[in-house]
């Protein structure tokens, strides 16, 4: 069992682009512990697509303002599919 401070963590390097996570209940796990590593793992995306080096990418696609809007959502396109949220649920 991993702890909660270091959940996030530990996911993070499990995150890529052909990875699905999946959580797994039984009848001891609370809202509290769904929530939490929701939390955590919502996180780690989050944190690994900040961590991409796209702002000379950004800093170009504000320049052209007729492309901007296409441009910038190719690249949140690139890192969602880079560093996908991807869950499957199961009870035990």
């Amino acid at each position: 069992m991993v702890p909660l401070n270091k959940l996030s963590k530990v996911l993070k390097g499990h995150i890529n682009e052909s990875s699905v996570i999946e959580y797994i209940y039984d009848d001891n796990v609370t809202y509290q512990d769904y929530i939490n590593v929701l939390s955590a793992h919502k996180m780690a995306v989050w944190e690994l697509r900040g961590a991409e080096v796209y702002s000379e990418i950004v800093e170009s696609i504000y320049r052209n303002q007729f492309s901007r809007d296409e441009e910038l959502n190719k690249e949140r396109d690139r890192l969602r599919e880079r560093y996908p949220f991807r869950i499957t649920e199961r009870f035990e």
